[in-house]
């Protein structure tokens, strides 16, 4: 909340997105830029994890569970 206050709102539609940003910010690697790792979030979402269709592959770990 403290980053939406910043920019001036609280609305949940701009809270949602920045909360993800700042998790997204905290499971990137430190060699990788947030850029692309946001990037290739958004390509498994979009293209291989559809909503209703995802599997049980656990990317981070690298196994299915």
């Amino acid at each position: 909340f403290e980053l939406a206050e910043a920019i001036g709102s609280r609305r949940a539609t701009l809270v949602g997105p920045l909360s993800f940003s700042l998790l997204g910010m905290s499971v990137t690697p430190s060699d990788r830029s947030f850029n692309e790792v946001d990037n290739l979030v958004w390509v498994l979402g979009a293209y291989v994890e559809e909503r209703g269709k995802e599997s049980t592959t656990d990317y981070v770990a690298g196994r299915t569970l």
